[in-house]
């Protein structure tokens, strides 16, 4: 069978790439086609790469949003169509699943006489879930862990799978060594950059260890902290390297945000500190080394506890990415293959039609009112959804409050919302009034089969308004 892979940077290929070591030698065919971001530099890494197994699809986009245009452009799209149509893959795997790929097999529906399998896989432990979740069209999607599933749209968790991250079998052979330095792992975000660069120049006093930064490729010089040690010219060569392994390998400890370069450390064995910004409670939430602030004293207690509770990091690791290494490569070029033969073997019949994704946002309003002397609450609101739903379920903190019908226009609405299909009120809902306040969370259900009610629409949690 033959396999193609596409994605925006050399890291989301070369996530995969023990995978595609394991299908070449069970005698299949591989090749990578890397579109670039813009400033993305890393096509020079694919030198390490067998001969004739990628191809870079140059661009002159200067801006991201020049490259999201330039990715439905007709000269793009008559580019990748004939990629495909020369490999004639059995299954084309997206790296990065989100726009401008998510919409790609839309896109090139008219150019292939000859539809392969679509596989999207999981790029980041931050990704843009809610985006995907709108476009995505693929017939399978592989997340690192079972954690993730979750943030799925119900469409898409039903076509999921648990697959790893095949690039930490390859840590297994990396020598881990302590070279007395703290390894600071950039984002793209400028977030707090004076704030970081303030803790982690105390970091460096206090430990009396040099602090050393691992620049974003998208942004660098951004973190430069006060240096009171001095730095040794090999270490710092080390982290500005191309490959981030080896230094992740050589440093004391590693602090991040929200970096998937921190999924690694833990998986060398290194402790790691995610600080409070951006997405890092979406990233590492579960592991001991979360700070709870930007005080030194918390990164300190954080790191602390990063270095004592082994247990807990295992738990996270098994629960993002599946464990430790080294099985994943194994288990996604495995779980590859089951698909690519189930595709083969469906070739020919008829394709059931497929259920569209949402088009637009769900849009949800609520009002509620709470009678305490008589212990209820009183629930009321619209909902404006592509396409629309026909039942609302309601809970706090996971004890259900009841279901409502979704009935009746709300004229007062179309005008604020005409490009949805249906704007409807009516799902008025009394029920006991809970004992303590909390998030509401409205799941919306859309149709009935003879596998029951399903919906396209992810939960949503709200604060209601008394």
């Amino acid at each position: 069978m033959r396999f193609l892979f596409l994605g925006s940077t050399f890291r989301a290929l070369d996530n995969l790439a023990p995978a595609m070591a394991v299908l070449r030698a069970g005698g299949h065919a591989c090749r990578s086609l890397l579109y670039p971001l813009p400033g993305d530099a890393s096509r020079d890494r694919f030198a390490g790469w067998p001969e004739g197994t990628h191809r870079v699809l140059e661009h002159a986009a200067g801006t991201v949003a020049e490259y999201a245009d330039h990715a439905r452009s007709p000269g793009f799209l008559e580019e990748v169509a004939a990629e495909i149509e020369d490999f004639r893959p059995t299954a084309f795997v997206l790296a990065v699943n989100t726009l401008p790929f998510a919409r790609l097999r839309a896109d090139l529906r008219e150019r292939l006489p000859r539809a392969p399998l679509w596989v999207g896989v999981q790029h980041g432990l931050v990704q843009r879930w809610e985006e995907m979740n709108r476009h995505d069209t693929c017939d399978a999607f592989l997340a690192f862990g079972p954690r993730d599933l979750g943030r799925l749209a119900p469409w898409l968790r039903a076509r999921a799978r648990v697959a790893g991250l095949p690039k930490l079998d390859r840590l297994a052979e990396q020598p881990v060594t302590d070279q007395g330095f703290l390894l600071y792992v950039a984002d793209a975000r400028p977030t707090a950059v004076e704030a970081v660069n303030r803790l982690l120049t105390v970091l460096e006093a206090r430990l009396e260890r040099p602090v050393l930064v691992r620049d974003h490729p998208a942004r660098p010089g951004l973190y430069r902290p006060g240096a009171s040690l001095p730095r040794d010219p090999g270490l710092q060569a080390l982290v500005e390297a191309g490959d981030p392994i080896p230094a992740l390998a050589a440093c004391s400890a590693v602090l991040t945000n929200y970096s998937t370069l921190g999924l690694e450390a833990l998986a060398l064995g290194k402790p790691l500190v995610s600080l409070p910004l951006d997405d890092a409670l979406e990233a590492f939430r579960g592991i001991p080394g979360l700070a709870a602030s930007l005080e030194p004293e918390a990164v300190l207690d954080a790191l602390r506890r990063a270095r004592e509770d082994g247990a807990a990091v295992d738990r996270f690791l098994e629960d993002a990415a599946g464990g430790r290494a080294p099985h994943h490569a194994l288990r996604m070029a495995r779980m590859l293959e089951s698909l690519a033969r189930a595709h083969r073997r469906r070739a020919g019949r008829p394709a059931p039609d497929r259920r569209p994704a949402a088009r637009l946002p769900l849009r949800l309003g609520v009002e509620s009112t709470a009678y305490p002397a008589e212990g209820r609450l009183a629930l009321r609101g619209f909902v404006a959804a592509d396409p629309p739903v026909t039942r609302i379920r309601l809970r706090q903190g996971g004890e259900p409050l009841g279901e409502a019908e979704v009935t009746g226009r709300r004229p007062d609405l179309a005008d604020a919302f005409a490009d949805y299909g249906r704007i409807a009120v009516g799902w008025q809902l009394d029920c006991p009034l809970p004992r303590t306040p909390g998030l509401l969370e409205a799941e919306f259900l859309d149709g009935t089969g003879p596998r029951g009610t399903r919906t396209l629409h992810p939960r949503v949690a709200v604060a209601a308004a008394r």
